[in-house]
C-alpha cells in the first residue's frame, strides 16, 4: 500500500510539471487536480493507523469539505467542447495540439477520480468501524448521504463558483450562498450527479474488492 501511495504522489508531481511546462490553456487543472488530491492525503493519514477521536473527526470534516473536488473534475470534461474536435464534414481532427490537450484533461480527471474514490472508500470503512455499523442498510445510507452532500458541494462549486477554500477565507458569504441554491435546477443536478457518483463508486469498490480475491 505504501508503494501505491508514493506512486500516486510521484504521478501528481509529474502531471503538474508537464502541465506547467507544456500546457498553455488547461493550466487550471493544476488547481482542480490539486484540490482533488487533498482528501487523498487526509485519508492516508487518518486510516494508516488508528487515530484518537479528537484528531479523526476534525480532519474527517476537512476531508468531507475537500472530497467533492474529486468528482467535481467530471464537470471539467465539459471543457472538451472548446477543442473543436470535429473538423470539416464532421470528421475528427487529427491536429496534434488537440489530442495533447485532450490527454491533459482525461488524465487529470481520471487520476483525480481514482484517488478521490480511494479516499472515499477508506473513510467510509473507517467511519463504519468507529460506529460499529455492519449492516448493509447502514452502509447504503451512509454512502448515499455522503454522495448527496458531495453533489450539493459540486453544484455550489460549479454554478455558484464557491470553492472549498472560500469556507475559510469568506465564511459568511459562503454560508449565504450555500443556503440560497435550493430550487428546481439544484435538485435536478443533485439527482443526476448523485447517480453518476454512486455508479462510479460502486464499480470502483466492487472491482477493487474482486482484485484482492
Amino acid at each position: 500500500m505504501t508503494k501505491a501511495i508514493w506512486t500516486c504522489r510521484a504521478f501528481l508531481l509529474g502531471y503538474f510539471l508537464v502541465l506547467h511546462f507544456t500546457a498553455d490553456t488547461y493550466t487550471f487543472l493544476i488547481l482542480n487536480v490539486g484540490l482533488a488530491y487533498i482528501p487523498f492525503e487526509i485519508a492516508v493519514f487518518l486510516t494508516k493507523k488508528p487515530r484518537v477521536w479528537w484528531i479523526f473527526w476534525p480532519l474527517g470534516i476537512v476531508w468531507l469539505v475537500f472530497f467533492p473536488n474529486a468528482p467535481y473534475l467530471l464537470t471539467d470534461l465539459l471543457h472538451l467542447q472548446r477543442l473543436e474536435i470535429y473538423g470539416a464534414e464532421g470528421i475528427l481532427s487529427t491536429a496534434p495540439w488537440l489530442w495533447r490537450h485532450f490527454t491533459y484533461i482525461i488524465v487529470g480527471v481520471f487520476f483525480g477520480l481514482f484517488i478521490g474514490f480511494w479516499s472515499f472508500a477508506k473513510m467510509l470503512a473507517e467511519i463504519r468501524r468507529r460506529f460499529n455499523w455492519t449492516s448493509l442498510l447502514s452502509y447504503q445510507l451512509l454512502l448515499i448521504g455522503l454522495i448527496l452532500l458531495s453533489s450539493y458541494a459540486i453544484y455550489i462549486g460549479r454554478f455558484s463558483r464557491l470553492h472549498s477554500i472560500h469556507l475559510l477565507t469568506q465564511p459568511i458569504d459562503s454560508l449565504q450562498i450555500m443556503f440560497s441554491v435550493f430550487h428546481w435546477p439544484f435538485w435536478n443536478f443533485v439527482f443526476y450527479f448523485s447517480i453518476i457518483q454512486y455508479v462510479i463508486y460502486t464499480l470502483f469498490s466492487r472491482f477493487s474488492s474482486s482484485l484482492k480475491n
